[in-house]
């Protein structure tokens, strides 16, 4: 059986809060292909989700040569919660953890509750983590 995450996040929003956390040493822009390589991602598709996010006023585009990408705000005012509602839309309560379509009886459900209980510790959880809380001396000792 494969591994299977119960929080799963989307690969933009995965981009998106390496690269804000990648961003946040950085005192000048940094272009998309510096950001890209210690990641080991498209530069194509993380340029993509940094124009989304910059349009979005996460972060700051600045054009030519000494160009690139800053955070909009310091690390410590951006949540991950931002990150991914920005990414990816509202967190919401919709469908069944059992991948029913539709449930008869919602009320009398006892996995919809532990739905509700499941999302709001999620969505406290990534309320409290900023883009500073992201250590990322692992990866960028592997790209050294």
């Amino acid at each position: 059986m494969g591994n299977r995450n119960l929080l799963r996040i989307s690969d933009a929003a995965t981009l998106a809060i390496h690269a804000l956390a990648l961003l946040a040493d950085a005192e000048e822009p940094v272009q998309v292909a510096k950001i890209a390589e210690p990641m080991g991602a498209s530069t194509a598709h993380l340029g993509k989700v940094l124009q989304r996010m910059a349009r979005l006023g996460v972060v700051t585009s600045v054009r030519g040569p000494r160009g690139g990408f800053n955070l909009s705000r310091p690390a410590e005012e951006t949540t991950l919660l931002d990150v991914l509602v920005a990414v990816d839309g509202p967190i919401t309560e919709e469908g069944c953890m059992l991948g029913r379509p539709a449930c008869h009886t919602p009320d009398a459900c006892p996995v919809r509750s532990l739905n509700h209980q499941v999302r709001d510790l999620v969505v406290g959880k990534l309320s409290d983590l900023t883009i500073a809380d992201i250590d990322l001396s692992d990866l960028l000792q592997e790209t050294s």
